[in-house]
């Protein structure tokens, strides 16, 4: 979980990024929170394909990538910050990202029908059809596929096991310990991190009896 790693890890090894073309440090926290500074539109840089190698080719993308603001102060939604965390976990641990999430998050959420893919889905007949918007009507689609975005999405999952992951969020029923901490750290708020520093505001999380 991410006990294992520091939550202020240092990100040079994987993204040498910069403001003003000074070099700059972002956290695994501010990733987190899309505080990062990693601007919105580092989304175009994510090369389309299904094999892993693809992950490693979109931080190479991005790894010298000029940031919109300083860490910490803004938030701005980057679907790059989640594939960087995917880059982070694979790094630290050596396993694969979905391999990692898999053993260490779904199944011991009882989510054993749920699985990461980019274009090998299991049981085809029971994936639900996407669909687009085309000048108002609604066409089937079946959208490209993007392996260095794994971490932003491509959790192939259904209602039972989401009831597993909702009941986990609100600690109902036995959960390992290092699980339960670690989805009550992501229910915290966190100032170093939460971009307080563009609103003059501080908020201060409510913690709750364990």
């Amino acid at each position: 979980m991410l006990s294992l790693f520091r939550l202020y890890f240092r990100l040079s090894s994987l993204v040498c990024s910069r403001l003003q073309g000074e070099k700059t440090e972002i956290s695994i926290r501010q990733l987190l929170a899309h505080t990062s500074g990693i601007p919105s539109w580092s989304i175009r840089l994510i090369p389309e394909g299904t094999t892993e190698e693809m992950l490693g080719t979109t931080i190479h993308k991005i790894s010298n990538i000029a940031l919109d603001t300083n860490p910490g102060t803004e938030y701005q939604y980057a679907t790059v910050n989640y594939d960087i965390l995917a880059m982070i976990i694979e790094q630290v641990t050596g396993i694969n990202y979905q391999d990692y999430v898999t053993g260490h998050i779904l199944i011991p959420l009882g989510m054993t029908d749920s699985y990461f893919s980019t274009g090998q889905e299991k049981k085809l007949e029971q994936l639900t059809q996407g669909y687009r918007a085309f000048f108002g009507k609604s066409l089937a689609y079946n959208a490209p596929r993007y392996y260095g975005d794994i971490a932003a999405g491509y959790l192939v999952t259904n209602f039972k096991d989401l009831e597993h992951w909702i009941t986990a969020q609100m600690e109902i029923g036995d959960l390992p310990d290092n699980l339960k901490n670690a989805i009550y750290q992501t229910h915290e708020v966190d100032i170093r991190a939460a971009g307080y520093e563009s609103v003059n505001q501080l908020f201060l999380p409510q913690r709750h009896p364990r």
